[in-house]
């Protein structure tokens, strides 16, 4: 990175990346030539413990609320993401099939893979993280994410107590 072609190979990697290069650097560096990516053909999830690293990195456990007609006003779900590229659509397919639950959607040029059924999310999503468990800061995500659910199984979620331990 300290000489000129140095410079020129990581910019070359970077223009490959999902968003390239930005307009100024394009600017400077005109005759920049994306490297080559490979094409991925098997996209099918082969180590549980990989796709636990996976999830770690690109993953969200979320818990949604939105204003509702119920006695409290507010609904709570839960949703379990995944988020790539389209070029990845593959494996995100590959992911419905792993877990045998989910969607598949579209978003500009991503593909997410989620999970809002709060019956999947309880006997398919948490118990394979116990399995197999997160090892980054997510962990910490993931662990709110079961107490919400503990919370919802018991129905404590429809309690203003409970509503605002989710909150």
């Amino acid at each position: 990175h300290l000489i000129p072609q140095g410079l020129i190979n990581i910019l070359s990697i970077k223009a490959s990346s999902n968003l390239g290069l930005p307009d100024k650097l394009k600017t400077q560096y005109p005759n920049i030539v994306p490297v080559v990516r490979p094409i991925v053909t098997d996209q099918t999830i082969k180590d549980p413990h990989w796709l636990s690293g996976f999830v770690d990195g690109e993953g969200s456990f979320g818990i949604k609320t939105q204003k509702s007609k119920t006695k409290l006003g507010i609904a709570v779900w839960l949703r379990f993401r995944i988020t790539q590229h389209t070029r990845d659509e593959k494996l995100m397919q590959s992911l419905t099939e792993y877990f045998d639950c989910g969607s598949i959607q579209h978003t500009g040029n991503c593909v997410e893979f989620i999970v809002e059924k709060f019956s999947d999310i309880k006997l398919k999503i948490i118990p394979f993280f116990q399995k197999y468990p997160l090892l980054g800061v997510k962990k910490k995500d993931l662990k709110d994410f079961c107490k919400a659910a503990k919370l919802m199984e018991e129905k404590a979620h429809l309690t203003k107590y409970g509503l605002d331990v989710i909150m």
